[in-house]
């Protein structure tokens, strides 16, 4: 794509002198710049994805968290009472 373009710019130096120089150059520029742009584009894409595979990996550790504190949660009950019957007797 580049490369056509370029040679696209020769062309019309040949027909057009200084003037078909300028536009050949602004016409490199974009060429140039929407490359980069879709090579961020994509880079973003991959960000977006990878921040989304932390937020479910945090989310089900979360979950975990959640569900091994409830059991421990029962579990301290369960010795709280324990404790307080052998207090008693």
């Amino acid at each position: 794509m580049q490369v056509q373009a370029a040679q696209k710019c020769l062309r019309a130096k040949k027909r057009y002198g200084v003037s078909a120089n300028l536009l050949c150059i602004v016409e490199l520029l974009l060429v140039l710049t929407t490359a980069v742009l879709v090579e961020q584009e994509a880079e973003l894409g991959q960000l977006h994805q990878t921040i989304e595979q932390l937020q479910e990996e945090k989310a089900k550790e979360s979950g975990l968290a959640d569900k091994l504190a409830e059991e421990l949660k029962g579990e301290y009950f369960v010795v709280g009472v324990t404790g307080g019957v052998i207090s008693f007797a």
